[in-house]
């Protein structure tokens, strides 16, 4: 989550702002009250705006049990050898027109795509009580959906997913004017290396998402 920290920026021209003030406080003596205050009071003023933001995304943060899905799609490589790139593209994207139906469909979100992977969230920002069982609902029809997809457009594309669920820290995420919803943690990065390690046609899942979803 952006914090002043993350923002040298920011804290340059905060340094700076506090910096003016000071030595205007300083000559105050020599310039008279009727200089100095409002010079300064519009300098506080700019102050204040500067750290809204940073105030705000603090507000926005909350920490929260979530269930993360990383789905990866393979396959689209070989299709580059042979087909034209504008064919890829176009095929990437009916193959994630069938993907993230199934996401919403189980009242996931997806977080973002990346290349040929998708990331998505169950329990942020909406949680409900089973949302690893949704999360696990949802790979397995993205399966069948890969194959239907492949019968239908007569290629060989596979899909391998990781799943985990654990503590996140949930908020809007980036640039001060550009920021989007997302999360981060420890579940984050797990459910990541969990897809990264699966094979085609696998779906690997973490301690946390199995110890909810085994008597399933």
């Amino acid at each position: 989550i952006c914090t002043e920290t993350q923002m040298p920026e920011a804290n340059k021209q905060a340094d700076e702002l506090r910096t003016a003030i000071a030595e205007l406080e300083a000559q105050r003596s020599l310039l008279g009250d009727a200089v100095v205050q409002p010079a300064v009071a519009a300098l506080r003023q700019q102050l204040a705006e500067l750290h809204a933001p940073a105030s705000k995304l603090a507000a926005d943060e909350e920490r929260k049990i979530v269930t993360i899905l990383f789905a990866d799609v393979s396959g689209f490589t070989a299709l580059s050898e042979k087909l034209d790139p504008e064919d890829v593209r176009n095929l990437i994207n009916a193959c994630f027109e069938r993907l993230v139906p199934i996401v919403k469909k189980f009242e996931g979100t997806v977080d973002k795509f990346m290349g040929d992977e998708i990331m998505a969230l169950f329990g942020a920002p909406v949680a409900h009580e089973n949302d690893p069982e949704r999360a696990l609902r949802a790979a397995l029809d993205m399966m069948d959906a890969i194959a239907a997809f492949n019968g239908e457009h007569a290629t060989e594309l596979d899909i391998h997913v990781g799943v985990n669920s654990g503590p996140v820290v949930a908020g809007h995420i980036g640039a001060q004017d550009r920021q989007d919803y997302s999360v981060m943690g420890d579940a984050v990065n797990l459910a990541a290396r969990l897809g990264g390690a699966s094979r085609n046609g696998e779906i690997y899942v973490g301690p946390n998402t199995y110890r909810q979803t085994a008597a399933l």
